[in-house]
This record gives structure tokens, sequence and C-alpha cells, in this order.
């Protein structure tokens, strides 16, 4: 998704616990590599998730 310019990759997991892929890592390290926001997201920390997009949704637009 994009997020006041920002480029945000969620790897949505069913739970904590749920492994993350050598592959995924990858792709996860090269998004933020590159100026992106990467993130590991499940329920358990859903609510921190919620609340740091909120909080980067209301700063200025990223726009280079």
């Amino acid at each position: 998704m994009c997020v006041a310019g920002r480029f945000v990759a969620l790897e949505l997991k069913s739970h904590a616990k749920a492994k993350v892929s050598a592959l995924q890592i990858y792709n996860l390290n090269k998004i933020a590599g590159a100026g992106g926001i990467s993130i590991v997201c499940h329920p358990e920390n859903w609510e921190d998730i919620h609340s740091e997009l909120i909080i980067l949704s209301e700063k200025e637009p990223c726009l280079s």
C-alpha cells in the first residue's frame, strides 16, 4: 500500500509464531533497502502496527 507517499508492505501471518519464508524476508529487506517500510503483521501485533500506520498517514506526504 502507499501511505503518505511511502510504500508500505505488510507480510500478513495468521499468528505470531507463523514462519516467514526466506523469500519473504528477502523481499521485505529489498523493500526496506529501497526506502519503503516492511512489516510482518499478525493478530498479536496488529494494534501497534495500526497505530503506527495512522501516525504515518498524518505526516507530511513524501514526494521523492
